[in-house]
């Protein structure tokens, strides 16, 4: 699930996505290597896939939408979070050896760290309690100054590249920034941490059905599970576009820029309004033209 990745009979590098399949002997997972052309965006996945591989693109009922699905028999080999190798990034392997040591809980390395240095270091750990552990060692590492927020070159790139879904002002943006722990830098190399709620997939999706483009403004009133893969957040919308506004209750996104979001926050969200058996409506900022942007706090 979310942090592993394969090698394709062609040789390219996918990375697994979302913690729910559909049953059927395929895995959704976008390309993170085809050839020479590397790729760490779903925009840029789905490109390379419409142009490469367009049989792989088929409809998912557990998000509503096309998504790439790799059939089992096609995977050559699999890259554990957990395994390590000659390629695996020093770095990384630091970071999570400090983790692991302060928190007690197994760490994992995901994302071009796993299969050769990269100029970031991308982080995984599974399980609820495991994941609330690792949080409390992070504050910590964050308190001592092991772990620094994003700041300088690497926070003006994250910015310029979150720009499109971001219309706050740098310096706001900094200062929110300062207050993350799920991305942050270590020894000079920045670093993202996912926190996954589940320790094994789930088979047997729970279907989601999209309604409508939206846009709210909401209140954030209870973030208990904004720190986890998927960030579930329970709103109070105040303002938006008709119709099903009144009855959207919560958040869901897979994004770490959404991450960490505080309780009494009042968001502006835009998305799909879509229905989940065992939430009702939520709103998902995740699909191309959504967002999330803080634009005040009360209290």
């Amino acid at each position: 699930m979310e942090g592993y990745m394969f090698r394709m009979w062609d040789g390219s590098v996918w990375a697994v996505k979302g913690v729910e399949f559909q049953s059927g002997g395929r895995i959704r997972a976008f390309p993170r290597l085809v050839g020479d052309v590397k790729c760490s965006g779903l925009s840029c996945g789905y490109d390379i896939v419409r142009e490469i591989y367009p049989w792989l693109l088929l409809y998912d009922p557990c998000v509503d939408m096309e998504t790439p699905q790799i059939p089992l028999s096609d995977i050559a080999s699999v890259y554990s979070p957990f395994s390590e190798s000659p390629e695996t990034d020093p770095d990384a392997k630091r970071l999570r050896r400090i983790l692991e040591e302060e928190s007690g809980v197994e760490v994992g390395i995901t994302g071009s760290g796993l299969i050769g240095r990269g100029r970031d270091i991308d982080l995984v750990v599974y399980g609820y309690e495991e994941s609330l552990q690792v949080y409390a060692t992070l504050r910590s590492l964050r308190g001592r100054r092991v772990l620094k927020p994003l700041s300088g070159k690497p926070l003006v790139e994250e910015y310029r590249k979150n720009l499109e879904d971001t219309s706050i002002a740098l310096e706001e943006y900094s200062k929110r920034a300062a207050q993350r722990l799920l991305v942050g830098v270590f020894e000079g190399k920045p670093y993202s941490i996912r926190l996954v709620s589940r320790k094994t997939p789930r088979y047997g999706c729970r279907r989601a059905v999209k309604i409508c483009k939206a846009e709210i403004l909401a209140r954030i009133v209870d973030s208990s599970a904004g720190l986890l893969t998927p960030a579930l957040y329970r709103i109070y919308p105040v303002a938006g576009n008709p119709p099903y506004i009144g009855d959207v209750k919560h958040l869901l996104t897979y994004r770490i820029r959404y991450m960490e979001l505080p309780e009494g926050a009042l968001i502006r969200a835009t998305g799909y309004v879509e229905y989940v058996s065992s939430l009702g409506y939520v709103l998902v900022p995740d699909h191309p033209g959504g967002g999330v942007t803080v634009i005040g706090y009360s209290g």
